[in-house]
């Protein structure tokens, strides 16, 4: 098991620890400790269910925004810290080691271990090496408070979730464009691959090579959900509360690429591109020994509904 994974059910174990320990000034409202919103003001809005069947849901009840189970999100959005941040601190609030190197640091990914550019004098996957870090930290800055709304209004994500993307260094603009990043293999972004408009091609940055995008961890034992989409991947994040074990192909053609990311005895789970936007096919998936069996989930319409175990 993942260090999220486990660390994600020691929270829930502990639920009423934990919202009085985020938040404070909140107070104990039936099944639910209260407070105004995600800052902790004293209030009633926004609520962590701390008893019964819905122990660890969280969300502001006063509007129409989807609530979660995730509760190392909560602790990200309530710290305003980034993925890695928030599960160390949470490994110590709950006194479990993590099992990163040393027992005290989170194994590297792809995606949210090394938000910064390239330093100057390292390798790198960029074909010139003479041209400049690429700067991805300025395409984050870049999307803005305004831009979450637009995302969430464009595609019908929750407004918290889009707040995570650009917490966790995950969405940008380029040029004014949306973006993913694109990282080498030590982890270190290096480009970015961005749409001009909506509904056209994407585009990589120059010099870059075709990587997929890794969210999270990728733990041996695991499950590992691939998508074609990135827009896929994160609805079926938002829903679910997934925040590890992610592949994002980048496309229906580099499927083999994925391969090299799976760790023995992983359960793969390739989802058909959902995306009404571009139709297309699942990831093509490889004969590697290290995929135990791949499953296609069942999909509705252009959101998941999440199943217990599909």
């Amino acid at each position: 098991m993942s260090d999220a994974k486990r660390i994600k059910e020691i929270l829930r174990e502990r639920v009423t620890d934990l919202a009085q320990y985020l938040f404070p000034n909140g107070k104990q409202a039936g099944p639910h400790w209260c407070v105004g919103d995600i800052a902790g003001v004293p209030g009633k809005s926004f609520k962590i269910c701390i008893a019964g069947d819905k122990a660890g849901l969280w969300g502001d009840f006063a509007d129409s925004q989807k609530h979660s189970r995730n509760l190392l999100d909560l602790w990200m959005l309530a710290r305003n810290i980034d993925f890695k941040t928030a599960l160390r601190e949470a490994a110590e609030w709950c006194g479990h080691p993590l099992n990163g190197p040393n027992g005290s640091a989170i194994r590297a990914s792809a995606s949210t271990l090394r938000l910064r550019s390239s330093p100057p004098g390292a390798p790198s996957e960029r074909e010139d090496a003479s041209e400049p870090p690429f700067d991805w930290q300025k395409c984050v800055n870049a999307f803005t408070k305004e831009h979450s709304e637009q995302l969430k209004k464009w595609r019908g994500y929750s407004i918290e979730f889009c707040s995570w993307l650009k917490q966790s260094g995950l969405i940008g603009l380029y040029n004014g464009h949306i973006a993913f990043p694109v990282h080498d293999e030590t982890g270190i972004v290096v480009g970015a691959h961005y749409q001009p408009r909506c509904g056209a091609d994407w585009f990589y940055t120059p010099g870059v090579k075709v990587r997929p995008l890794v969210i999270g961890e990728l733990a041996a034992g695991d499950d590992v959900h691939s998508f074609e989409s990135y827009f896929d991947a994160l609805s079926f994040m938002d829903m679910s509360g997934e925040r590890s074990g992610i592949i994002v192909t980048r496309g229906a053609g580099y499927g083999s690429l994925v391969a090299g990311f799976i760790l023995r005895d992983a359960t793969v789970y390739a989802w058909k591109q959902n995306d009404e936007l571009k139709m297309g096919s699942a990831p093509v998936m490889n004969g590697s020994k290290m995929w135990q069996r791949t499953r296609v989930p069942r999909c509705f319409g252009r959101r998941y509904r999440i199943n217990s175990r599909i």
